[in-house]
């Protein structure tokens, strides 16, 4: 295997972007101009997909899909043929077009053809030899690049035909992480770069320090459980490719160390946030439609912030005092099926007077009760939530709340409303779609000095 290639690095030279390149085809080093700010990130695009794929080298996309400032770049002056007046010219001088030159050519493109299937063939017998002599089976053209890669195995997974049991469907959740995880994977490696850059030690190597470095949004380490999950998807998606990486250089994390920290110098003691309903409508009152809607609408209900997304006209009974939770499986602005599961199944959920008004309305623009900004329903359960959550962190900063604003909390108010109102642990966990232990240790009313004691004074 030659070298892993490293993507190129334009310097900025008065007002055009240029860099030195060792020409793979020319076999000399070429100065390439990217041209302007305005141009270069478009052109540098267009270069790493010829520069990281070798089956490109000696037939670049044409224009358009190349622009032409990078297409006649890459082949040299000496080797494009232009095309002006009708007249075919190679380095300014005209080329034959007559019936001779063109007879020519034809015969000399037959010739080229048998040898091109003569050497297929030959190609094609030493793999077989190599297959017989490695025990392994040895892919047939060129490499996948990790985005044809991705595509080809999430499609494959989403159909059920990687499923250990033959044809079963795999959980949607589980689809979104395992696509998310191995987009971040094609993105930090190129996703240009073919896969079998990975069958090198070197590879091998990137794709071990790349797992074991993995941060989450604090800037900590994710846990060996997490690592090792990423890691079983990004080799599954290599060798679905075709690509034989050395298992045992990228390591397997240690599953069995502990994450968790008694870590005391936090302050706190794990007491969920919530708001008081004066506060909580200080907040909808800050905040833009349709996030003011959706806010009000879950401190109702109590839902979860992916169960929002779910609702449909279809949920609710003819007089909307009853919603039934369901998926909602729909087609998103690009044709492709989408399924926003729920979390722990159906359930029924009565709707007060004041929510049916505000449901009421919206359905009256869209069967969808919170659509995306097309229309459809939202395709993108995190861009959703950091959406949602950014709302209402700016929401609260506009009414002087100090409070630690997530998507989540207008759940967690809900359910401590209805502890502080008496109602039983077992109620608000079947509203909640939750068990009454996790009510009772997560949701249960956190003002203590709230209470009257009096009432237990002998």
């Amino acid at each position: 295997m030659p070298r892993i290639r490293k993507l190129v690095s334009p310097q900025l030279k008065g007002e055009v972007y240029l860099a030195r390149i060792k020409h793979p085809v020319l076999k000399r080093t070429v100065c390439f101009s990217f041209g302007t700010a305005s141009e270069a990130t478009a052109n540098l695009n267009a270069f790493h997909r010829i520069w990281m794929n070798p089956d490109l080298w000696l037939n670049p996309p044409p224009p358009p899909e190349t622009p032409q400032k990078v297409y006649q770049q890459w082949l040299g002056k000496g080797n494009v043929v232009t095309l002006k007046g009708g007249i075919p010219k190679k380095q300014g001088k005209p080329l034959k077009t007559g019936g001779d030159e063109v007879a020519r050519l034809e015969s000399e493109n037959d010739g080229l053809r048998l040898k091109l299937a003569e050497a297929y063939k030959i190609i094609e017998e030493q793999g077989r030899e190599l297959e017989h002599w490695r025990g392994k089976k040895t892919t047939k053209g060129p490499a996948l690049t990790l985005e044809k890669a991705r595509e080809k195995f999430m499609k494959d997974y989403r159909a059920g035909l990687l499923s250990r049991e033959p044809g079963k469907i795999p959980d949607a959740d589980a689809i979104k992480n395992i696509e998310w995880d191995l987009i971040r994977l094609c993105e930090r490696f190129d996703n240009n770069t073919p896969c079998d850059m990975f069958d090198t030690p070197e590879g091998a190597k990137l794709l071990n320090d790349w797992i074991h470095s993995l941060k989450n949004a604090r800037g900590e380490t994710i846990s060996p459980t997490r690592r090792m999950q990423i890691r079983v998807y990004a080799l599954k998606m290599l060798e679905h490719a075709g690509a034989n990486p050395d298992r045992k250089a990228v390591a397997r994390p240690n599953t069995s160390e502990s994450s968790k920290v008694n870590d005391t110098t936090k302050k706190g003691n794990g007491v969920i946030t919530y708001l008081t309903q004066e506060e909580a409508g200080k907040v909808a009152d800050k905040l833009p439609q349709p996030w003011a809607d959706l806010f009000r609408v879950q401190c109702a209900l109590g839902l979860r912030p992916d169960e929002c997304i779910t609702l449909h006209r279809n949920n609710f009974s003819k007089d909307l005092s009853k919603l039934t939770l369901a998926p909602l499986v729909f087609e998103d602005r690009y044709g492709a099926r989408v399924t926003l599961t729920l979390k722990t199944g159906p359930r029924d959920i009565p709707v007060p007077a004041d929510t049916r008004g505000i449901i009421k309305a919206r359905l009256k623009k869209n069967a969808v009760v919170f659509p995306c900004v097309d229309g459809t329903a939202w395709n993108d359960p995190k861009e959703y939530n950091r959406q949602y959550k950014a709302a209402l962190k700016k929401a609260a900063k506009a009414a002087r709340i100090k409070k630690t604003m997530d998507s989540r909390i207008a759940r967690r108010s809900c359910a401590s409303w209805l502890m502080q109102a008496n109602y039983s642990a077992d109620k608000v966990a079947k509203l909640m779609g939750n068990s009454p232990e996790m009510i009772l240790k997560h949701y249960g009313d956190p003002d203590v000095m709230s209470m009257d004691l009096a009432k237990a004074e002998v």
